[in-house]
């Protein structure tokens, strides 16, 4: 499984041991994720999209765009693009 990690790491402009500093891991781990040699787990997975202030499921791909929210008979629903 490909997690996103580097992409949305250096669009923030930050390293991987300030990024390993920020969620409580060692910068082996964060390159170990980002090469692929490793998936984490659902807390790590959780803890990297909140300190990239993203969702989980940007990291595993799943960008949406131009999302759009409306109401359906009193039912709110969300109509989006996968990119």
């Amino acid at each position: 499984m490909k997690i996103y990690l580097k992409e949305y790491r250096e669009e923030l402009g930050i390293t991987q041991r300030e990024l390993a500093s920020l969620v409580g891991l060692n910068v082996r781990t964060v390159n170990d994720i980002e090469t692929g040699k490793t998936n984490p787990k659902a807390d790590t997975l959780v803890r990297l999209a909140d300190a990239l202030g993203v969702m989980t499921d940007e990291l595993l791909g799943h960008r949406l765009t131009d999302p759009k929210i409306y109401n359906d008979n009193g039912v709110w629903k969300i109509e989006t693009q996968h990119i």
